[in-house]
C-alpha cells in the first residue's frame, strides 16, 4: 500500500481517496485524476492499494468527512472507450470475486463516520452501499456511514469514460461556494450526459427506424437510514427502509435562500411586508448570445443551473442612484445601479427599477437582484438554425481549448447573463464552464480550460475516435423547439432540455466539439485585466479563423458601403446559420442612430485592426468619422461601447479579410512588434508609428492621453514637418499678397499719367 499526503492539515473538509488502480491516461495530472479537480482549499490523504486493515487504520486516524474510493482501469489508452471500471481489488478473492466478507469488513470499518459524501466509483459499488444500510439496521443508534452515498447500480458496468467525465464534474462543482451534494449530483449528471449521449435509430413497432437517444450512464445518488431510525423499524416489527434512489433537481429559482430581517415580520410574504416590493424590475434587455459547444443535449439546463449557482449567494457591494431613471420605468419610480460579486469572484452591473424608498433597503435589493437573476437564467433559450440553412461545421483555434475542435450554439438570453459568463471565463480559478465544456467566451478564452481538459472532453465526446472530431454532422434529429425548456422540471426538464440545447447540440455528438465561445450584442462592461491577461486574450481575438471566406467585393479602399453591407451580411448569415434582415441590420443603435459599421470597419482596418486595441483612439480617432457623431453630444464610454460592437459584428469578418489591414511598420523606425507595443495612428496620414519612437521635446501627454480615447489628436513627426512647411508656404503667400497689394496701389496708373489722389 502507498500513501500519498497530497494536500496540507488544517483545513475544514478531509478527503480520503482510495484507489485501487490507475485512472485512464487522459489528465495532465493522471496520478490523482478527478482528485485534482479538489484543488489546495481541502486536505486530502490518498490510499492505493491498500488492505483492508489499513482502511481502517486510515479511518480512525484521519477522520475524514468524504471518501472517494475508485477501483481503477487497466488496460491500454487506446482502447479507453471499451473499458469499463474494474471492481475494487481489496473487496476480491483470488478467482476475482466480491467477497461478502469483505463487503462487510469495508462497510464496518466507514459505519458510523456520518460523511458528507462517501463516492464508490467502481464496478460492484452497489453491494457495498447495500451493506452499509444493513449495517445501519443493525446499530443501535449513531449516525449512518454517509449522508449522500453515490454508487454504480448492480446491474451496469461503469463504462471508464462516463465515470472518469462523471468524476470530474462531481468534484468540480463541490469546489463552488453553497452547492450541496444533490446540487452537485444533478448538475454533474447533466454534464456526463450532455457530453455522452448520442443519438441512433430503434426500430418502433412497424419496424421503420426513427430516432433514438441514447443517454451516457451516470451513477445514483442514494441515502441511507439514520442507525437509529432502522433499528426503531426493526423493534417495532416493522421492515426496516431500504435503500433510497434520490433525483435531486438542478438549481433554481426556488434555491435562493430566504431572506431574514430582524424586526420585520416576513410570514405574510414580501409584498405585505414591504408594499410595492412586486413593482421592483431588473433591467436586462434581450440579447444574441454565441456559443461553441460540445455536443452537448442537456447543456441548456446544465448551464441554466450553473449561472443560478452563482446568482443566488451574490452580494450586492455598491448602490447608486441613478438621476434620471429609464424610459421604460413607469412614472415616479427610481433605479438603482448594483455592482454585485458573485461567489466565485465574477462582478457585474445591473440595474434594479422601483419605488424609492424600497431602494434604499440594501439587504432588500440584494434579495431581490437575487432572485430576479436566478429567474432570469431559467430563460436562457437556444435557438436552432432555419430549415434549410447549413449547420455550422467544426473547427479549431492555437488559442481556444488548446485546439480542440468546436462547434457553434446560438442562444437568446439577457446582458447579464452575458456579462456574468464573460467574467466567468476570465476567472482562472473558475471550472464550471470547463466542466460543461465551454473553452471560451467571445473573443477571450476561458482561463481555466487546460490541455487535460481538452483532452479528456475530446476522447469522452468523440468516444475516443478523433477522426469524428472532423466529421461533418450527420443528419439531425427531428426534435421541437426551445419553447418550454426554461419551464420544465423533473423528468419533463430533461426532455426539455434537448429542446433547449438546440439542434446542433445533438449533432455536434458525432462532430465533435470539445468546447467553444460566444459573442453578444450588446455586450457588457468587462472587468480590468492584468497585462498577460490581456495579451492572451488579444491574441485568441486576433487569431486567423482557419475557414476561408471568398468576398465578392472589390478591395476595401475601393468598396461602396453598398458592396461591403452586402458582403458582411452574406458573412454573417453563412457563420452564424441565421437569416438577417438587410432593413434592419445592425439593430445595434448609437448616439441615437443605426450603428455605422462601414465606417467602423474602415478606421479600425486603417488602424492596425482590433488587435491594437488600446493603441486605437476609439471616441477621438474613430467615432468623429462615423455617421454616428455629432459635435455636441453628451454620451459617455464611447469607446468601450465601439470595441464591443466591433468584437461582435466585425471581429470575425476582419479575420478573414487580412487584405484590409494596414501594415504593421512603424513609420519612425520602420519595424513592427518587436520592437514595441505602444501603437498610435496618425490623425494626419493615418499612417501607425511606436509612440516611444516619437522623440520630439514639443510632443505634450503620454500615451495613455491618446490611447485611452480622452479626445486628443496626434500628429506624427513627418506629419508636422509638413504642416509647418505648408504653414510657412500659407504664411509666405500671405505676406506676398499684401505687398502685392501694397505694390498695386503705389504703381503708376495703367495710361502713363499720376494716379488720381482720392479725397
Amino acid at each position: 500500500m502507498e500513501v500519498d499526503g497530497e494536500r496540507p492539515t488544517g483545513r475544514s473538509a478531509r478527503w480520503l481517496a482510495v484507489l485501487g488502480g490507475p485512472h485512464p491516461p487522459l489528465d495532465q495530472a493522471p496520478e490523482l485524476g478527478p482528485l485534482a479537480e479538489l484543488g489546495e482549499s481541502v486536505e486530502l490523504r490518498v490510499l492505493r492499494s491498500p488492505a483492508l486493515a489499513d482502511l481502517a487504520a486510515a479511518v480512525s486516524e484521519f477522520a475524514p468527512t468524504a471518501v472517494y474510493v475508485y477501483g481503477g482501469t487497466p488496460g491500454r489508452s487506446s482502447d479507453v472507450e471499451r473499458q469499463a471500471v474494474a471492481p475494487l481489488g481489496l473487496l476480491l478473492n483470488d478467482q476475482g470475486a466480491i467477497q461478502d466478507a469483505a463487503v462487510d469488513s469495508f462497510a464496518a470499518a466507514l459505519a458510523g463516520l456520518g460523511l458528507e459524501l462517501l463516492f464508490l466509483n467502481f464496478a460492484g459499488s452497489a453491494s457495498v452501499a447495500s451493506a452499509l444500510q444493513q449495517a445501519a439496521s443493525a446499530a443501535s443508534g449513531g449516525e449512518p456511514a454517509a449522508h449522500h452515498v453515490i454508487a454504480w447500480p448492480a446491474s451496469t458496468e461503469p463504462p471508464a469514460l462516463a465515470a472518469l467525465d462523471f468524476a470530474h464534474c462531481l468534484l468540480g462543482l463541490l469546489r463552488t461556494p453553497g452547492v450541496s451534494v444533490p446540487e452537485a449530483y444533478a448538475l454533474a449528471a447533466h454534464m456526463t450526459k450532455a457530453h455522452g449521449t448520442e443519438a441512433g435509430s430503434a426500430p418502433p413497432g412497424n419496424g421503420t427506424a426513427e430516432p433514438s437517444v441514447q443517454e451516457a450512464a451516470v451513477p445514483q445518488l442514494l441515502a441511507l437510514a439514520a442507525a437509529g431510525t432502522a433499528a426503531d423499524a426493526a423493534a417495532n416489527g416493522v421492515q426496516p427502509a431500504a435503500l433510497t434512489v434520490q433525483q435531486p433537481a438542478l438549481p433554481a429559482t426556488a434555491s435562493v435562500p430566504a431572506l431574514e430581517m430582524e424586526g420585520v415580520d416576513l410570514s405574510k410574504g414580501l409584498s405585505a411586508a414591504f408594499p410595492g416590493y412586486s413593482d421592483l424590475r431588473l433591467l436586462a434587455p434581450n440579447a444574441e448570445l454565441r456559443l461553441l459547444q460540445a455536443a452537448q443535449r442537456f447543456f441548456g439546463e446544465a448551464l441554466r443551473a450553473l449561472l443560478t449557482l452563482e446568482v443566488r449567494q451574490l452580494e450586492v457591494t455598491q448602490l447608486v442612484q441613478l438621476d434620471r431613471p429609464p424610459a421604460q420605468l413607469p412614472g415616479g419610480t427610481s433605479a438603482v445601479r448594483c455592482e454585485v460579486r458573485t461567489p466565485s469572484g465574477a462582478a457585474a452591473t445591473v440595474t434594479l427599477g422601483g419605488p424609492a424608498g424600497l431602494l434604499k433597503n440594501k439587504a432588500l435589493v440584494q434579495h431581490a437582484v437575487r432572485l430576479a437573476m436566478a429567474a432570469d437564467a431559467q430563460t436562457l433559450q437556444f435557438k436552432l438554425p432555419p430549415p434549410g440553412v447549413p449547420l455550422p461545421p467544426t473547427h479549431m483555434s492555437p488559442g481556444v481549448a488548446s485546439g480542440a475542435p468546436v462547434v457553434e450554439a446560438l442562444a437568446v438570453t439577457s446582458l447579464w447573463t452575458v456579462q456574468l459568463l464573460k467574467l466567468l471565463a476570465q476567472e482562472s480559478a473558475y471550472r464550471g464552464l470547463v466542466l460543461l465544456g465551454v473553452a471560451a467566451v467571445g473573443t477571450s478564452p476561458v482561463a481555466a480550460f487546460g490541455p487535460g481538459d481538452a483532452g479528456r472532453l475530446t476522447a469522452v465526446v468523440t468516444q475516443n475516435d478523433p477522426s469524428k472530431a472532423n466529421a461533418a454532422p450527420p443528419a439531425a434529429l427531428p426534435i421541437a423547439g426551445p419553447s418550454a425548456a426554461a419551464r420544465a422540471s423533473g423528468a419533463a426538464a430533461a426532455a426539455a432540455a434537448a429542446a433547449a440545447a438546440g439542434l446542433r447540440a445533438m449533432e455536434g455528438v458525432e462532430a465533435m466539439a470539445a468546447a467553444g465561445r460566444q459573442t453578444a450584442s450588446p455586450a457588457a462592461r468587462q472587468q480590468p485585466q492584468s497585462a498577460s491577461k490581456q495579451q492572451a486574450n488579444a491574441a485568441a481575438a486576433a487569431a486567423p479563423d482557419p475557414l476561408p471566406w471568398k468576398s465578392n467585393r472589390p478591395p476595401l479602399p475601393q468598396c461602396s458601403e453598398v458592396a461591403f453591407m452586402s458582403d458582411l451580411i452574406a458573412f454573417l448569415t453563412e457563420r452564424q446559420g441565421r437569416q438577417i434582415d438587410p432593413r434592419t441590420f445592425p439593430e445595434a443603435i448609437l448616439n441615437g442612430s443605426k450603428l455605422d459599421l462601414f465606417r467602423l470597419y474602415k478606421e479600425v482596418c486603417s488602424r492596425g485592426g482590433f488587435k491594437v486595441g488600446n493603441g486605437i483612439n476609439w471616441k477621438g480617432q474613430v467615432f468623429p468619422r462615423m455617421r454616428n457623431f455629432t459635435p455636441n453630444h453628451r454620451m459617455t464610454g464611447v469607446g468601450n461601447a465601439l470595441k464591443r460592437h466591433y468584437q461582435v459584428f466585425l471581429l470575425e469578418y476582419e479575420q478573414v479579410h487580412p487584405d484590409d489591414i494596414t501594415g504593421d511598420r512603424c513609420g519612425i523606425c520602420g519595424r513592427g512588434d518587436e520592437h514595441a507595443s505602444d501603437w498610435i495612428s496618425c490623425d494626419g496620414c493615418d499612417a501607425w508609428v511606436h509612440f516611444s519612437c516619437d522623440q520630439r521635446m514639443s510632443r505634450a501627454g503620454t500615451f495613455k492621453d491618446f490611447a485611452k480615447g480622452k479626445g486628443r489628436t496626434y500628429h506624427c513627426p513627418r506629419c508636422m514637418e509638413l504642416r509647418q512647411q505648408r504653414s510657412v508656404q500659407e504664411q509666405t503667400a500671405v505676406q506676398a499678397s499684401l505687398l502685392a497689394q501694397v505694390l498695386a496701389a503705389t504703381n503708376p496708373a495703367e495710361d502713363g499719367g499720376l494716379a488720381p489722389m482720392q479725397e
